[in-house]
């Protein structure tokens, strides 16, 4: 019986169509990580929060310096109105303007500025260092997705050897049959795991398929974009010695390394600056002011000299004498007239030019218990901190212990895996020979293989979960994670 035409073409069509990723470009582990750092959605907004907390802290060290500031006025005033240069009332119209300078610095406050400048220093600080815990943990989940594609990649292969093998297999049988060494229900048996087998790639061919669409999407890659795991940068026996450290140990390594420690105290520092600025506001606060100004109007007028001007005689009234009226007229007489006239604006501004300096305390009395309030919500956000770094160091510890624990148990599992596949391996091979001869049948032959596949398949899965424990623990010892 002849190996059924469409099989053939399905298993042919499973080797040719494999999504291998030799097909596409090289990525490294290492260059994963550098590319999600520059187009991590996540990333790109913290690094915008980091960059406002920059700003805020930037304006607050500008508030040290006087805030000066100018302005000008343009009027017409129709009626009655008050000349500003000479503040006296005017009926005509008046055109005025004016132009002053103010300036005002903070003398003393009781350290409210210097608290708040260090305040929002630390809070920039922590915002930076918040974008490495999130690099960091990126990396985690990086590196995991991208073990798993070797790991699925792996897998693969080993479903392919087995298609190849149960193909090999299912021919030398067929020709048997036609010789008529052994029966057609031997051949059928191979016939049905070669389906079965096929299966099993199509399976393993999926999952790598998820797999790099799994680190595609946490890389924030387009999806059509060729990717292909450096295997090389997998180092596949020296590994640390478990025993020559301690999960206190590292926890302690750890401890002032990882970023979210790291990021915790810098905002608990930044709280405590802030309800130190904060209870500065219940004290005076002495400023210096100084102002500049000038002025012009349309209506001033002032003295520039005079004139000497005669007054006729004039009738100033009659007087009435022996029944006679006498007009009487005033004496002739000599006076000084002052002349005016209205200076050009120039002028006005150079003259009317005043100054004005001035400290001023300003004491508060009573807000409404805002201040008060103030400061039991600064309070508060420092006590809620410092329960948050109890927290992240508690969780650090805790995985720490859990993963040291997970890979004493990987590596245990490995290794037995690797003795369990060694012996599998012997026995296939006593199987096959012992097959090729008569000595066992088709189904006792099959199950040797079977077996041997499941510790292949069991051997890669252990070996990949005990290379990622041991580069998550160099991960917390070291701050960094690399396939190296």
């Amino acid at each position: 019986m002849k190996t059924p035409v469409p099989l053939l073409w399905i298993v042919s069509f499973l080797f040719l169509s494999c999504p291998s990723p030799g097909q596409g470009e090289t990525w490294s582990l290492k260059r994963c990580i550098r590319y999600a750092k520059s187009h991590n959605i996540q990333i790109q907004q913290q690094e915008l929060q980091a960059h406002s907390a920059q700003i805020t802290y930037r304006q607050s060290r500008l508030s040290q310096l006087p805030r000066l500031s100018g302005s000008a006025s343009l009027g017409k005033n129709f009626g009655r109105s008050i000349d500003p240069t000479t503040n006296q009332f005017v009926s005509n119209n008046l055109t005025s303007s004016g132009i002053g300078i103010n300036a005002q610095v903070t003398l003393f406050g009781f350290l409210k500025l210097r608290k708040t400048i260090e305040a929002n220093k630390l809070a920039y600080h922590a915002d930076k260092v918040i974008i490495k815990k999130i690099v960091h943990d990126l990396s985690l989940n990086i590196s995991d997705a991208y073990l798993q594609i070797l790991l699925a990649d792996e897998q693969v292969k080993i479903s392919k050897k087995q298609v190849h093998l149960t193909e090999n297999q299912l021919e030398t049988t067929h020709q048997k049959v036609i010789a008529g060494v052994l029966s057609i229900g031997e051949e059928a048996h191979l016939q049905a795991q070669l389906a079965k087998d096929s299966a099993t790639l199509i399976g393993n061919q999926s999952e790598l398929k998820e797999t790099v669409l799994q680190i595609k999407s946490l890389l924030n890659l387009d999806l059509e974009t060729p990717f292909l795991p450096d295997e090389s940068n997998i180092i596949q026996s020296v590994f640390p010695d478990l025993s020559a450290t301690t999960p206190e140990e590292i926890y302690h390594q750890a401890l002032h390394r990882q970023p979210a420690i790291v990021a915790d105290s810098f905002q608990i520092a930044s709280f405590q600056k802030t309800l130190a600025a904060t209870k500065a506001g219940l004290y005076p606060t002495l400023s210096l002011g100084v102002q500049v100004g000038t002025n012009y109007s349309s209506t001033f007028q002032r003295p520039v000299g005079s004139k000497e001007e005669v007054i006729p005689k004039a009738p100033i009234g009659t007087v009435t004498l022996n029944g006679n009226n006498y007009i009487v007229k005033s004496l002739p007489d000599k006076v000084d007239q002052t002349i005016y006239d209205i200076p050009a604006a120039g002028t006005q501004f150079k003259d009317n030019l005043r100054e004005n300096v001035a400290l001023s305390l300003n004491i508060p009395l009573f807000n409404g218990l805002q201040t008060q309030t103030q400061i039991k919500k600064a309070r508060i956000e420092v006590r809620r901190q410092q329960l948050q770094l109890k927290q992240d160091r508690m969780t650090l510890k805790q995985d720490i212990v859990r993963t040291y624990t997970q890979a004493v148990a990987a590596r245990k599992s490995y290794e037995a895996a690797q003795k369990t596949f060694q012996a599998t391996q012997k026995s296939f091979y006593y199987a096959q020979k012992r097959y090729e001869v008569g000595h066992i049948n088709t189904t006792e032959y099959l199950t040797a293989q079977n077996e041997l596949f499941k510790a292949e398949m069991n051997l890669i899965g252990k070996h990949y979960r005990y290379i990622f424990k041991m580069k998550v623990l160099a991960f917390y010892q070291r701050v960094g994670l690399t396939m190296r």
